[in-house]
């Protein structure tokens, strides 16, 4: 069965079936004739794909940057919204100053702070405080 594992026998009440999936997070780059989206990644997790939300980071979640080959760490976290898988690990921000009120300087390693990702899946996001979110992040 091409695609499909079956599982031939005589079951009785009780029987379990486990099955573990590896699904680890990836980060995914939008198809470059997707303008909008040109060069930027996205956070995802087997099937599902994450965001960034405000009321996880101390910086515009629009202002985080990660690096393409960045590791992002699943864990469980049975606290947040019923339970929900989230992703953590390094990324960058904008350091204070970056802005000169003439010009935004480039990303170099000068401008640039160290920041710890947390995402979500994107279908549990603005369950908690208002806020911006974003799916897309620019590289690091």
């Amino acid at each position: 069965h091409r695609g499909y594992l079956a599982l031939r026998r005589t079951w009785s009440a009780g029987d379990v079936v486990e099955i573990y999936l590896a699904m680890p997070a990836m980060l995914m780059e939008a198809h470059p004739q997707v303008e909008a989206d040109r060069g930027l990644l996205a956070l995802t997790r087997g099937p599902v794909v994450y965001c960034l939300e405000a009321a996880d980071h101390d910086v515009d979640p629009w202002n985080v940057r990660v690096a393409p080959e960045a590791i992002l760490h699943p864990r469980w976290d049975p606290d947040l919204l019923g339970g929900v898988v989230v992703l953590e690990g390094d990324g960058a921000a904008p350091a204070e100053g970056a802005w000169d009120g003439r010009l935004y300087q480039r990303a170099g390693d000068a401008v640039l702070r160290p920041v710890k990702i947390r995402a979500i899946p994107y279908y549990a996001w603005d369950n908690r405080e208002a806020g911006p979110m974003t799916v897309w992040l620019r590289r690091n």
